[in-house]
Parts: structure tokens; C-alpha cells; sequence
């Protein structure tokens, strides 16, 4: 359950154009990304950029995901289901849902604790 909304800022001479901060902090349950947090929403690959855009309904559930990944509090399970749960609970169609989630599954451990 949201206890907060998104809201972010994008940051001025970034190397990467794609790279916001939060302007306030994103709580979902008892996760809280704290304020200034840097994110690039989904890390989609550029090819599949037409189809899944880095930023969708799917946004929150990124950021949350990724602060998980960075801080090493969580198991990366328990990220990525969280990460599965949250974007079904905001009305990713389940399909999306599923294959995000069997992305980060199999290919994001590499991301983990890297922040």
C-alpha cells in the first residue's frame, strides 16, 4: 500500500539523461526510499524501449526495487517479488508484470548491491 507519491526531479548535467531524484521520500508499506534517492525508473534495454518505456505504471515499483537492490536490507527475493506485487497492485497487466519480474529473476543479479 502507497503511503506516498511519486515525485522526482531530473538531474541537471547527468551523464546518463534518463536520471531523476526523489524530491520527497517514496513509501510503500515499510520500505521508504528517502529524498534525493537517484533512479532511471526501468532499466529496459534501448530495443525495447518502443514497447516498454522506462517509465510506465510500472515506475513506483522501480524505484522501490532499486533502492532495495542498493542498500543490501532485503534479500533479492524478497526485492523482486516485492518489485512483481507492487506493479500488480498499481494495474501492470499481469503479462508485463510477469516479464519484469522474470527479467530482474534471472538477469538482475548482477545490479545487486551495486549502489
Amino acid at each position: 500500500m502507497w503511503l506516498s507519491k511519486l515525485r522526482v526531479k531530473y538531474i541537471k548535467g547527468s551523464k546518463n539523461p534518463k536520471q531523476f531524484f526523489l524530491k520527497e521520500p517514496l513509501i510503500w508499506d515499510d520500505i521508504k526510499v528517502p529524498m534525493c534517492f537517484d533512479t532511471d525508473f526501468a532499466s529496459v534495454p534501448k530495443y525495447l524501449r518502443c514497447i516498454y518505456p522506462s517509465r510506465g505504471k510500472y515506475s513506483k515499483a522501480a524505484v522501490i526495487h532499486d533502492f532495495m537492490y542498493s542498500v543490501n536490507w532485503y534479500s533479492k527475493e524478497l526485492a523482486d517479488t516485492t518489485f512483481l506485487n507492487i506493479m500488480l497492485h498499481d494495474g501492470v497487466s499481469k503479462k508485463t508484470a510477469y516479464l519484469f519480474y522474470y527479467l530482474v529473476k534471472f538477469f538482475g543479479g548482477s545490479n545487486y548491491g551495486t549502489k
